[in-house]
């Protein structure tokens, strides 16, 4: 979208997003994690778990961290009510009642009409009022976090984060791609027989997904980085890939390798949440 309209806010929300998964969702050595629960327990006394409880808040919390004036600047801007603004009728065991849910309810455009403050003024507050939040927010229980890494996701990934650096002209996105490139290649690629590992955490086998997806982020890579070990990468993995799971019969590609204990090989043509190994 940012690179049809040239709009910030596309750019911002870009930037947001893999700012997240860099500061939260990144191994050490490179690698991304496989998610965040959604439920955490609201503070350290607490010992049941609630929907929501790490990104919620209420309105004293907010002005306790913000202050009276630019809590509402940025209340007006994030959508916070005094009685919360998390609707019932998606809450059916009251976990959010008296909670707000940040969401942009209002651009900076109206805000500055509001408050009769220039935009710039208010790019700052917000900059300000979202480093405070964080601030708090990390004293939190922080949900639990799912530390799979595995080779298909990791692959879409990393093409988010070069396709993100040659948009946005950000290096530091280029370098996560590399990194994350470089993990998936160390620990589960076997250069010897040419195969994934489908987890970082156990040895199950890969499947056309994980192939196809790296092959698509090791291309990706070589064009933002221009290295050409990405490209010699993607061409393992490729051929790999045909070589492990073409249907020499009916065309197109299994989801899985042939093995004596699998029945019957699917094929995926479907995109769904993840788009298949054969698009």
């Amino acid at each position: 979208m940012y690179q049809m309209t040239r709009e910030e806010r596309f750019a911002n929300t870009l930037r947001a997003t893999l700012d997240y998964v860099l500061r939260d969702m990144t191994h050490p050595q490179g690698g991304f994690y496989s998610a965040e629960d959604a439920d955490s327990l609201p503070d350290d006394s607490s010992t049941h778990k609630e929907e929501g409880a790490f990104y919620v808040w209420t309105a004293d919390e907010w002005e306790e961290v913000l202050g009276p004036e630019l809590g509402a600047l940025a209340g007006y801007f994030y959508g916070v009510l005094p009685g919360g603004n998390a609707p019932p009728q998606g809450d059916p065991h009251g976990e959010l009642r008296g909670k707000n849910i940040l969401y942009l309810a209002r651009d900076a455009d109206e805000v500055s009409r509001r408050v009769q403050m220039p935009i710039e003024e208010i790019a700052q507050k917000i900059g300000e009022a979202r480093a405070k939040l964080l601030e708090r927010r990390n004293t939190r229980p922080r949900p639990h976090r799912d530390e799979k890494i595995i080779a298909s996701w990791n692959g879409l990934m990393i093409s988010a984060f070069a396709r993100a650096a040659q948009i946005l002209n950000e290096p530091r996105y280029a370098q996560a791609a590399t990194r994350a490139l470089e993990f998936v290649e160390n620990e589960l690629w076997d250069s010897g027989t040419q195969k994934f590992r489908r987890h970082y955490k156990d040895g199950a086998a890969g499947f056309a997904d994980d192939y196809a997806a790296l092959a698509r982020a090791a291309l990706d890579v070589f064009e933002t980085t221009f290295q050409t070990h990405s490209l010699d990468f993607a061409e393992a993995l490729l051929g790999s890939l045909h070589h492990n799971f073409w249907d020499e019969n009916g065309g197109g590609y299994f989801a899985s390798q042939n093995d004596p204990h699998v029945l019957l090989r699917l094929k995926d043509d479907y995109d769904g949440a993840e788009p298949s190994a054969n698009s």
